[in-house]
């Protein structure tokens, strides 16, 4: 069993993943909710947990303090490997999976509604935008792979971007989604369509699955080793001349 959280925005949620059945626990309020949640998901069954998986960043410096804090002291009294995955893979990823029926088979394009399918072919890419504030975006692009797969595409590795930057290097590229709240800041002539609104949160449910895919793979690390990814400062840390972590 994997437990996931994914507290990079809001709402935040809480994952376990058995197999081929997942169960998920949507935040009401902000992160310091993830005990309550866990124990509606797993009762007493902590130790049936073998591994976790969770939202490294970037995103919302308290969700992803408090998430990193909450996990720690969790793997303190019960040690599993841990998948830290990219808060911008897992909405990457989330557009990659039909988890939720309801939502919308079809996004905006400037020429018109277009399949969500077209962009889950190999070669189609996906964007993940999301606000940083000041005029600056987080942002990654990933290249479809096939059988379910993303690549991280080196044209735009995870990192803090002016809006403007992300713009002109999409806008020549076939075939690209933009996903996140950083979608509306994006020149819309620049890619090629943007998902819905129903898709700009990650979800634990995507992030336990994926959690999975890397703890299979070995990609687990210790619980202590931990870290938030904010690629910039707080605006208090800013006042006090911190670096970015």
């Amino acid at each position: 069993m994997i437990l996931a959280f994914e507290t990079s925005g809001r709402p935040g949620s809480v994952a376990i993943a058995e197999k081929e059945d997942v169960r998920e626990q949507v935040l009401e309020g902000d992160a310091s909710e993830l005990r309550d949640a866990c124990a509606r998901l797993l009762g007493s069954e902590l130790s049936q947990v073998a591994g976790y998986a969770i939202s490294i960043g970037p995103g919302s410096f308290t969700g992803l303090r408090v998430g990193v804090s909450f996990l720690k002291g969790l793997a303190f009294v019960h040690p599993r490997p841990v998948a830290a995955v990219s808060s911008l893979e897992v909405l990457a990823y989330g557009l990659m999976t039909d988890a939720e029926a309801s939502r919308p088979k079809t996004v905006h394009a400037e020429s018109g509604a277009l399949a969500l399918e077209r962009f889950r072919e190999v070669g189609a890419r996906i964007l993940s935008v999301v606000d940083a504030r000041r005029g600056s975006v987080f942002a990654a692009l990933y290249r479809v792979a096939g059988e379910g797969r993303l690549l991280a595409d080196e044209m735009l590795v995870e990192g803090l971007y002016r809006v403007e930057a992300v713009s002109r290097l999409t806008q020549s590229l076939p075939l690209v989604i933009a996903v996140g709240d950083g979608a509306l800041l994006v020149d819309a002539r620049s890619v090629s369509a943007m998902a819905p609104p129903s898709r700009w949160i990650g979800r634990a449910a995507v992030l336990a699955k994926l959690g999975t895919s890397y703890l299979a793979a070995g990609l687990g690390v210790e619980a202590d080793t931990l870290e938030p990814v904010y690629h910039q400062v707080s605006g208090a840390e800013e006042k006090l001349g911190m670096p970015p972590g």
